[in-house]
């Protein structure tokens, strides 16, 4: 058990916890570094989603046109200086909807994750908590569904 004593730190011995608390955090951002250095995948994925989150936040400024402007070219025209995708049935500019959509995927996604985990979260803490029978259901329900995934997908893919 440890005592507790009344006696203050000295500046001395404040600074060395300090210090070794710094020294601690810059393992922990050179482990970190070096697995985001030497995992090539994880790398590309960050990367990409940082691109697509930087085209989201200025779609505004990428997007030539306005997204819900019709009839800005004839209607199926072909990609070229004008319009980099090509237009719509309607001479919508594809590549400015296509820019703009990239806000919609985004919420769509933090949304679901959002949702499972407000879900997951008190199911798996619910599970561990109470444990047996509880702990039991929920994982015979997850194995369950985890055997029968594609068959949700072929049943998806026939309607």
């Amino acid at each position: 058990m440890a005592v507790v004593t009344s006696q203050k730190l000295s500046e001395q011995e404040i600074k060395a916890a300090q210090n070794a608390k710094k020294e601690r955090f810059k393992k922990k951002l050179v482990h970190a570094w070096r697995f985001v250095r030497n995992n090539k995948k994880f790398l590309f994925g960050v990367i990409v989603l940082a691109l697509y989150i930087l085209v989201a936040i200025f779609a505004d400024k990428i997007a030539p046109y306005s997204y819900s402007t019709i009839g800005l070219g004839d209607q199926f025209e072909k990609a070229g200086q004008q319009f980099y995708f090509g237009t719509d049935n309607l001479g919508r500019d594809i590549f400015t909807r296509l820019v703009y959509g990239t806000r919609i995927s985004l919420k769509v996604g933090i949304t679901c994750v959002l949702i499972a985990l407000a879900i997951g979260v008190p199911c798996g803490l619910f599970a561990g908590y109470v444990g047996g029978w509880a702990d039991l259901l929920l994982m015979r329900r997850l194995v369950i569904r985890y055997s029968l995934w594609g068959a949700g997908l072929v049943y998806g893919l026939a309607i």
